[in-house]
């Protein structure tokens, strides 16, 4: 009977998959940045970053590094914030989503400064 009732209320609470409109890729650059290695600073280049977003799961790829994973999300004064887990890391990544505009901002780890990505618009064939 346990079973039963924490089955029901497992399912009566999953998250709904993300609107279509929000799921898709966006792309930006992570700006160029400085970290401190010992008494020496040392210059990051700008690279590029894309984030696709499907129903289920979640590829961040910067530079040619490719991550793949699973996501949350949740909707606070007009953004969708996206908490994702990514295979191969330790640290969640967090995003928003303009609901407007469909801008997304995802916050760097330190030193790494947040990115500003836009949503890719589909090619009509």
């Amino acid at each position: 009977m346990l079973y039963l009732f924490v089955g029901t209320l497992y399912i009566g609470h999953a998250q709904k998959p993300l609107k279509k409109k929000y799921s898709g890729v966006y792309e930006g650059e992570i700006p160029e940045y400085s970290i401190f290695n010992g008494d020496e600073s040392m210059k990051i280049s700008k690279s590029t970053i894309s984030i696709s977003l499907t129903k289920e799961t979640i590829s961040v790829k910067i530079g040619k590094l490719t991550y793949g994973g699973t996501y949350t999300w949740k909707i606070e004064n007009k953004e969708i914030i996206i908490e994702s887990t990514l295979d191969a890391l330790t640290i969640s990544e967090k995003m928003t989503i303009n609901v407007k505009s469909k801008e997304m901002i995802r916050f760097g780890r330190s030193p790494q400064p947040n990115s500003r990505l836009l949503k890719v618009k589909k090619l009509k064939t």
